[in-house]
């Protein structure tokens, strides 16, 4: 029976999980895990990716990633094969260290993105590693409620949904978390709703129409010179993002209102994102419009 073809597209977050063969362990000591962030590390740099939570477990691997228009199955099994050949050469084994395919699911909305992060962050917590999910040594959540230093880990992007200010959003999201544990991931992705209550796209609550010209009173333009003017920079990006932040419109809904194919608004989106995960100022300006928009 053939295999199910694996669900991909260019530009976007995947929560992907990697389990040893026949639920064997894949870590056996600290120095195990020292090794496969390392490499996850130098995939990291070498194909340009985001990542924005990781938990390493006895015997599997979540991991919550952008891919950044690159091929995820291409890093997926550089980074497995590196660390298999380094497992089974100090371990002498031989044979697969891994299932035969990693897992893998395409985040489509803000929703899911923020609650999947918290599935994987309580993943110590429901196997009864830890009791609390910042004692646990081997997941991202430290970097996220805390000051501790990680360049794995891409921590802006998740705690903009909680608060502007980055102090703030950290505290925000370490109650989010901690204040009810996921039994599955099957949960994370039925409480979209709930999330809601703290996130960004809860906090404002305009119609479309009075979101638009809101946006362009701020920028002292008009809406024909955003949508139409190469010069306006990322303003016409913005623009989608926040009416997809907000609305919670879908792609195709948005694309309807401003005359777009849903190909280009997920594109924008992912464009506005990956700009102001790189680029201080944007997210700055981003973080402006949030504060003009509360008033």
């Amino acid at each position: 029976m053939p295999r199910k073809a694996r669900e991909k597209a260019e530009c976007s977050i995947y929560h992907i999980s990697v389990r040893g063969n026949n639920k064997q362990s894949i870590f056996v000591d600290d120095d195990d895990r020292i090794e496969y962030l390392a490499r996850l590390r130098r995939y990291k740099e070498s194909y340009k990716v985001c990542i924005y939570a990781y938990c390493l477990m006895t015997n599997h691997v979540h991991l919550l990633i952008f891919d950044n228009g690159q091929d995820i199955s291409r890093f997926m099994q550089g980074l497995n094969l590196s660390y298999a050949i380094y497992f089974n050469k100090k371990y002498k084994c031989s044979g697969h260290l891994f299932q035969d395919r990693y897992t893998s699911s395409i985040v489509k909305n803000e929703a899911y993105f923020v609650n999947v992060s918290k599935y994987i962050h309580l993943n110590p917590v429901k196997a009864q590693l830890v009791q609390k999910p910042e004692e646990y040594e081997w997941s991202s959540y430290s970097v996220y409620i805390a000051d501790k230093k990680d360049d794995i880990v891409d921590v802006e992007l998740l705690l903009s949904y909680f608060a502007p200010q980055y102090t703030q959003s950290k505290v925000l999201y370490k109650h989010y978390v901690e204040e009810k544990e996921l039994v599955d991931e099957e949960v994370a992705s039925a409480e979209e709703e709930k999330i809601n209550d703290i996130c960004l796209r809860g906090m404002i609550k305009l119609e479309h129409e009075e979101l638009i010209n809101r946006l362009s009173g701020h920028w002292k333009t008009s809406v024909g010179e955003i949508m139409c003017n190469r010069t306006q920079g990322f303003r016409k990006e913005m623009l989608i993002y926040f009416i997809a932040l907000i609305e919670r419109l879908s792609y195709k809904k948005i694309g309807q209102l401003l005359n777009m194919s849903d190909v280009y608004i997920s594109m924008s989106i992912k464009k506005i994102v990956e700009a102001m995960i790189n680029d201080k100022m944007i997210m700055i300006e981003r973080d402006a419009i949030i504060a003009s928009l509360q008033k």
